[in-house]
């Protein structure tokens, strides 16, 4: 029976996808043409990736609470650091920004992908992970992109999607970008996307979604970039155990 309502909820969202989501599609992939001076900093580009965003967010017909949302600096650029298990995390993530300028990261292979990777190269840095000298020229890029403009900077530290129900280890790109601009670092949990949609499914499970934004995190001179790291990792840990204890 269960599996029956999953595959009515899964069909239900993918055709309001298809009503809704192109009138929105269409004029974001004329505005991902801008050159990049005018792109990174349209307001009409943005407004857009907001109402895509939430667009997802309510087609899916899931119950979602947001805990924390005045962490989110309304006018000031941060650094978004979040765990990773479902593509669907990325509008999760950037429905918090309401329509504040944002920068992805992402890897390689996924900017790769003909459509998703056209939408990532134009509002990100693609890291080639594998390779130190290539992750070492895209962390460079990325933080001359941070400090010219105004924005924030969205990141999945992991290096990619797991549904075990642990937080994996930090990748500490998002340290030494901190490290670098001085901007402070936002945390924000999802409490188990991927039991909404795992990764390489299609269907849809109702799920309700619990999202955490934390405190701001701010990199300490006297502290070291492993320390940092830790620091922010262990926050991760405790509401993924506080999560699991109370929601299940």
């Amino acid at each position: 029976m269960q599996s029956f309502k999953d595959a009515v909820l899964t069909l239900c969202t993918y055709l309001l996808a298809l009503i809704f989501l192109p009138l929105i599609l269409i004029p974001i992939l004329f505005l991902m043409l801008l050159p990049e001076s005018w792109r990174l900093s349209s307001k009409p580009l943005f407004y857009l990736l907001d109402l895509f965003y939430k667009t997802i967010a309510h087609i899916l017909l899931i119950r979602i609470t947001v805990i924390g949302k005045e962490n989110m600096p309304a006018n000031d650029p941060a650094i978004i650091v979040a765990n990773h298990e479902s593509i669907l995390d990325v509008p999760f993530v950037g429905m918090l920004c309401d329509g504040y300028p944002q920068m992805w990261f992402s890897l390689t292979v996924y900017a790769q992908k003909p459509l998703l990777g056209f939408f990532l190269r134009r509002l990100g840095v693609p890291l080639d992970t594998s390779d130190a000298s290539s992750a070492a020229a895209g962390l460079l890029r990325a933080i001359r992109l941070v400090k010219n403009y105004k924005r924030h900077t969205i990141i999945f530290p992991e290096g990619g999607r797991y549904t075990d129900g642990t937080i994996h280890p930090f990748l500490k790109g998002f340290v030494v970008i901190a490290k670098t601009t001085g901007r402070p670092i936002i945390p924000v949990f999802l409490a188990h996307p991927g039991k909404i949609l795992p990764p390489h499914t299609f269907l849809i499970q109702r799920h309700p979604l619990t999202i955490i934004v934390g405190p701001p995190f701010l990199y300490r001179v006297y502290e070291t970039e492993e320390a940092f790291c830790t620091r922010v990792y262990e926050w991760f840990v405790e509401q993924n155990t506080r999560t699991d204890t109370f929601f299940g």
